[in-house]
C-alpha cells in the first residue's frame, strides 16, 4: 500500500519545510544527483530503512536522464563487444521494470530489417539475434522473432522495399525517461526520503578526513546551508568527476560521450513502428522511434571534453543524422527545416580511454573515493535499479545496518502510477469523463500518469474549466500544469513543458508555441492553486 500524502505536498510551503529538514536533520545518506541513478539509490536506500536526502542542482532528470533514446533494452549491440553479462542482466531488468511501472515501461516492437546490400553481414546479424534471444528470461512474454520481408512491410509501409531480404522484430520496451525518474523520486519520498530540486552543492563538508555532508544552495532563493550525513553518494552522472576532485583531488574517472537526437514531426516521417537503420558513413546503428506526434532519431556518439552543462547539438551532428535518415528513407523528402528540435545528452562512461566510446561498457562502476564518499559511475538506464541495490548493500555494510527483508519487500512495490488497487483504469477513465474531460484526453492522462490520473478528479472538482484542452490538436489539458506544480515538484515552466510532459515537442510538431495563458500558473501567487486542506489525504 502506498504511503498517504497531503494534497498540497509539493507547494512552496512544502519546499520550505523540506529545506528546513535538510538543514536540521542528520541523514544516514545524502545522494547528490537527481537523475535516474540518484533517484533509484534514494528509493532503494529508503526502503532499506536508511534516512535519505536527495538533492539535484537543476530539475530532476534535467541532465542525461531526459535526453536518452527512451529504450529499456537488452543491448543487442553489446553482444558484438562480448558483454554477455551486461545483456543477460539487462534482459531481466527489462522484465522487472515492466512489472513495476507498466504505464511507463511499455512493450515496443523494434523492427530490424536486413537488406541485400547491408553494410555488415546479414549472417552475423542473424547469429547475434539468436544469441540475443537465448539470453532472454525463460518466462518472458515477449520473444524476438525473425520475420519475412512481406510481413515487415505490412507492419511498416515506410520501410524501403528494394533489396529487403528479411529481418527481425525485436521485443523491447519504451519509456518516458524523465517521468520514470520523477516517479522513482516520488516513490523515494513515499518511503521517507527528502528530495529537493534546484539545490546545488557548493562544496563538500569534511570532519577528520571523512566526508560528512555538503554545503547546499537553494537556487530559487540564493540561501545556503549545510546538509549533514553519515555517507555521501555521488550519483551526479557526467558531473561526478567534479565531486571526486573536491574530495580527493583524484585523476579523472570518467570519459564523456555526447549523444544527439533530432526530432521530426510524425507527419513528415510517418512511422507506425520503431526502426533500426544504419549510417552509411560509419555503419553506426541508429533508431527512429515514433512518440505521440513526433519521431526521435539518433543517437550519435562522439567524444566530449567540455563541461556537461555546455553540451549542445552541433550542425555536424544534425547533418550526420539527416544524411543517414535520407539514405535509408530515400522515398521521403526530409528537409533541414523539418527538424523541429535537437537534444544533446552526455553519457558518463567509466573507462581508461583505450577503446572508442561506442565500445565502452555501459555497466555501472561503484567505488569508494574517500572515507564515506561512494561514487556510482557509468551505467545505463535499463540497469538503474540493479545499480541502486548494489549501492545500498555497500551503504548498509559501511553503516553496519541490517536491512532485513523490509528492503526486499519494499523494492518490489510498483511505482506510484502503477497502484490500481482502489480504482481500475476503466473506472478512472469513466470518472474523468464525467468531469468534462474528453475521451482522448482521458486516455492520454491514464497513459501518462497511470493510477495517479485519479488525482485530476480532485483538481477538476475545484476548477472545471481546467478540463479544457491546451490546444485543439493535442489531448493535453490545462489541469496538467497546476498538477505538475502541486504533485510533481515542477518549479519552472520548462519543468512541465520539457520533462513532466512532452508538450514542448508536441506543440513544435504542430507548429505552435507555448500558450501564453498557461504562464499564469507560474506568475500568479501559487496559493491560488493549492486550496486543498493540509489534512486531506489521497493515495500517491
Amino acid at each position: 500500500m502506498s504511503k498517504k500524502i497531503s494534497l498540497s505536498q509539493f507547494t512552496h510551503t512544502w519546499r520550505e519545510l523540506r529545506f528546513k529538514r535538510l538543514a536540521e536533520e542528520r541523514f544516514d545518506v545524502l545522494v547528490i544527483g537527481g537523475g535516474i541513478t540518484g533517484a533509484a539509490v534514494a528509493l532503494d536506500a529508503s526502503c532499506a530503512g536508511l534516512s535519505c536526502a536527495l538533492i539535484e542542482q537543476n530539475d530532476f532528470a534535467s541532465g542525461t536522464s531526459s535526453r536518452s533514446s527512451r529504450l529499456i533494452h537488452g543491448g543487442l549491440r553489446y553482444l558484438k563487444q562480448g558483454q554477455v553479462g551486461l545483456v543477460y542482466r539487462s534482459a531481466r531488468e527489462q522484465q522487472r521494470l515492466a512489472l513495476l511501472a507498466p504505464h511507463l515501461v511499455r512493450p515496443l516492437n523494434l523492427l530490424f530489417p536486413l537488406y541485400q546490400k547491408s553494410f555488415t553481414s546479414r549472417l552475423a546479424h542473424r547469429g547475434g539475434m539468436i544469441a540475443y534471444s537465448a539470453l532472454q528470461p525463460f518466462d518472458s512474454k515477449l520473444r524476438h522473432q525473425r520475420s519475412g520481408a512481406k510481413d515487415l512491410l505490412s507492419l511498416e509501409p515506410q520501410l524501403p522495399a528494394n533489396g529487403l531480404q528479411d529481418g527481425f522484430i525485436c521485443r523491447e520496451y519504451l519509456t518516458h525517461d524523465a517521468r520514470l525518474v520523477l516517479e522513482t523520486t516520488l516513490a523515494a519520498c513515499n518511503a521517507g526520503a527528502c528530495a529537493v530540486n534546484y539545490a546545488r552543492v557548493m562544496d563538500l563538508l569534511f570532519l577528520r578526513g571523512r566526508v560528512v555532508g555538503a554545503v547546499v544552495n537553494d537556487e530559487m532563493t540564493g540561501r545556503s546551508f549545510e546538509v549533514r550525513a553519515r555517507v555521501v553518494v555521488n550519483a551526479a552522472g557526467p558531473w561526478a568527476d567534479r565531486l571526486i576532485n573536491r574530495a580527493a583531488q583524484a585523476k579523472r574517472r570518467l570519459r564523456l560521450s555526447k549523444g544527439v537526437h533530432i526530432i521530426i514531426p510524425r507527419e513528415i516521417l510517418p512511422l507506425s513502428h520503431a526502426v533500426i537503420f544504419f549510417s552509411r558513413r560509419d555503419e553506426r546503428a541508429l533508431v527512429a522511434i515514433p512518440a505521440e506526434n513526433f519521431v526521435m532519431v539518433g543517437p550519435t556518439e562522439t567524444e566530449y571534453e567540455g563541461a556537461p552543462e555546455c553540451a549542445a547539438p552541433e550542425r555536424e551532428d544534425v547533418d550526420y543524422l539527416l544524411e543517414a535518415l535520407r539514405d535509408f528513407f530515400s522515398q521521403l523528402k526530409i528537409e533541414n527545416e523539418d527538424v523541429i528540435a535537437a537534444r544533446a545528452g552526455v553519457r558518463p562512461l567509466y573507462d581508461k580511454g583505450v577503446r572508442a566510446a561506442g565500445e565502452v561498457s555501459r555497466a555501472y562502476h561503484i567505488e569508494w573515493q574517500r572515507d564515506r564518499l561512494l561514487s556510482v559511475l557509468g551505467g545505463k538506464l535499463t540497469l538503474h535499479r540493479r545499480a541502486a541495490a548494489v549501492t545500498t548493500r555497500l551503504l548498509t555494510r559501511e553503516l553496519k545496518i541490517n536491512p532485513g527483508v523490509a528492503r526486499l519487500n519494499a523494492t518490489k512495490n510498483p511505482l506510484p502510477g502503477a497502484n490500481w488497487k482502489n480504482f481500475s483504469e476503466e473506472e478512472t477513465k469513466a470518472l474523468l469523463m464525467r468531469l468534462s474531460i474528453e475521451e482522448e484526453s482521458a486516455d492520454h492522462l491514464i497513459r501518462a500518469y497511470g493510477s495517479r490520473s485519479l488525482l485530476f478528479a480532485d483538481m477538476l472538482t475545484e476548477e472545471r474549466e481546467l478540463a479544457r484542452r491546451i490546444t485543439p490538436s493535442l489531448p493535453h489539458i490545462a489541469a496538467e500544469v497546476p498538477f505538475s506544480i502541486r504533485y510533481e515538484m515542477a518549479v519552472r515552466p520548462q519543468d512541465f513543458f520539457e520533462r513532466r510532459s512532452d508538450l514542448a515537442l508536441c506543440l513544435k510538431a504542430e507548429g505552435e508555441t507555448w500558450p501564453h495563458e498557461l504562464m499564469k500558473f507560474w506568475h500568479e501567487p501559487r496559493e491560488k492553486f493549492f486550496r486543498a486542506a493540509q489534512t486531506e489525504e489521497v493515495l500517491a
